[in-house]
């Protein structure tokens, strides 16, 4: 990974919560991917998120939703401006 995301005011929970998308996705190098390795050794929380996350990562897209923006924004208005 070219860019630091870590922020030193985190716990490593918190840390490893951000980056687990990242390392879902095997783009964590250095101490990032450290961390995440160490921390998912012992925390059933971040194992879990994690295997959530290969799941949903492997889901393929809905090939049968079509995406209409007008149709979505029509559905979503009367929702978001009360009556």
């Amino acid at each position: 990974m070219n860019g630091r995301i870590l922020a030193m005011d985190k716990t490593i929970h918190e840390q490893v919560q951000t980056l687990l998308p990242w390392f879902v996705i095997d783009k964590l190098t250095g101490e990032e991917l450290e961390l995440v390795n160490r921390h998912l050794h012992v925390c059933e929380e971040c194992q879990s998120d994690f295997t959530w996350q290969c799941k949903l990562q492997a889901t393929p897209p809905n090939d049968e939703t079509e995406l209409n923006v007008d149709s979505a924004y029509a559905k979503l208005l009367p929702r978001l401006i009360p009556t």
